[in-house]
């Protein structure tokens, strides 16, 4: 079943094209008119259509007597295969294109020729219908069948093959637009979902504590002075990467945090991205420290420096041709959670947020790049580390690293939100981390506090 749709204001004439002969046959002597604007048809895919504008005299001309091209237009529509519980509707526009759409038998609603296809996400009640984009190769077609019917015409005008390609151009171009918005559009849902299915991740993943690590994608040995280490790939996009190190802080050096020189814990504070003032963040609740290197006795064998240097290899081992050097970075931080039951409702928790710029856009001189944190005291309940977007559940072991960036070394974009993290609310014991804050463009003379944004 097919309607054809006189949406251009005038009348016309609709012809049926033989596939054989390509003759033109006068559909019923039937005239689509203003009046009654619809012709209802049984038809068969592949039958190929002609409306044709109708002169307002006995003569074949179109248009006024001053008008330089008098020709009556024509626009030629194929129909479709079409499953049985779909009509198609073709309508004729006023610059004599053609618009197909199929609607369901007895719904108003339109959609393209093709099957609709449909996300869903029935845990969260999430649907959503793309429209399938139009094949360019359409509008090749409709451009042969249109010069087919020229070339078997006595005579040859150029002028109406050249309004043929400028249509066919034109085709093309709506198509490749209507594309690119289609495009927007799912990627606009798919970030909506993401951003919605990450809080299901983040209240599964906290509240199960039988919950293991997510298994990694490869495991690779990476070798510094002489020390193996074995490294889980756990993420990895141009963008962003997490990974999992295990054995990467030695007691020792966890105790040498502990007793550095600055033991006074504080209340977890951010900058207020004004100039670097802190403030008390909402976000984390837990106590902190900063830890000073003292890299003028790493030659002495420092554990800290020693600490700090292998962190700063294995960043420049993932972001290689960066050369990231310590100078004007942030100080180690070190940070306390302290669990006080599952009755507690304001548990010590780091709540998701980003360590640095997420949103997709070029690198800010100066500002983080990648992040590690260093697990020395784990929790017997809760503590997990969480990146939602990714789908990465890190439950801590004790001397194990996670080590994740969010640059890329190529273009020096960030990171779109893979890396946006959480620190699971702990219930029992203690969680006691280290942390280093990595950033790009700083030096001497330009550090990070200095800068006063992440």
């Amino acid at each position: 079943d097919i309607s054809i749709i006189n949406d251009r204001g005038g009348n016309l004439k609709l012809y049926w094209i033989d596939p054989d002969s390509g003759k033109r046959d006068l559909v019923e002597a039937f005239e689509l008119n203003t009046l009654d604007r619809t012709l209802n048809l049984n038809s068969h895919a592949g039958d190929v259509f002609e409306a044709q504008e109708m002169s307002a005299t006995d003569t074949d001309l179109c248009g006024t007597e001053n008008s330089k091209d008098q020709s009556c237009r024509t626009a030629t529509f194929t129909v479709q295969n079409m499953v049985q519980s779909y009509e198609q509707q073709f309508f004729i526009r006023s610059n004599f294109t053609v618009d197909g759409l199929a609607t369901k038998k007895n719904d108003t609603t339109t959609e393209n020729y093709e099957d609709l296809v449909y996300v869903r996400v029935p845990s969260m009640e999430v649907v959503e219908t793309l429209r399938p984009p139009e094949p360019r190769s359409k509008c090749q077609d409709q451009a042969k069948a249109a010069l087919d019917i020229i070339l078997r015409k006595t005579t040859i005008e150029s002028s109406v093959a050249s309004l043929v390609m400028a249509e066919y151009a034109s085709c093309v171009e709506a198509n490749l637009t209507g594309e690119l918005m289609d495009t927007n559009e799912h990627l606009r849902f798919l970030s909506n979902t993401l951003d919605l299915s990450k809080d299901y991740f983040e209240n599964y993943t906290c509240a199960d504590f039988n919950l293991t690590t997510t298994a990694p994608i490869r495991n690779v040995i990476w070798t510094d002075k002489d020390t193996n280490y074995n490294i889980g790939i756990l993420h990895e996009r141009e963008h962003s990467k997490i990974h999992l190190l295990s054995d990467f802080i030695t007691d020792e050096e966890c105790q040498a945090i502990e007793d550095a020189p600055n033991p006074n814990l504080t209340p977890a504070v951010i900058d207020d991205g004004k100039g670097g003032k802190e403030v008390i963040s909402k976000h984390c609740k837990a106590l902190q420290a900063g830890i000073k290197v003292a890299w003028d006795k790493e030659e002495e064998g420092d554990l800290i420096a020693r600490l700090s240097r292998r962190v700063y290899d294995y960043a420049n081992h993932v972001l290689p041709g960066l050369n990231i050097r310590e100078n004007g970075q942030e100080d180690l931080m070190s940070i306390q959670y302290v669990g006080r039951g599952k009755n507690d409702t304001e548990p010590d928790q780091y709540l998701p947020h980003c360590d640095g710029a997420c949103a997709g856009l070029p690198h800010r001189n100066g500002g983080r790049v990648a992040t590690m944190v260093l697990y020395c005291t784990i929790p017997t309940q809760g503590g997990a580390t969480n990146f939602p977007k990714s789908g990465v559940h890190i439950e801590p072991k004790k001397n194990d690293g996670t080590f994740f960036s969010y640059m890329g070394v190529d273009d020096l974009v960030m990171d779109n939100g893979f890396t946006e993290h959480s620190g699971c609310p702990v219930v029992e014991g203690e969680k006691k981390i280290v942390t280093q804050w990595i950033r790009y463009g700083v030096d001497d003379e330009r550090t990070g506090y200095s800068l006063g944004f992440s």
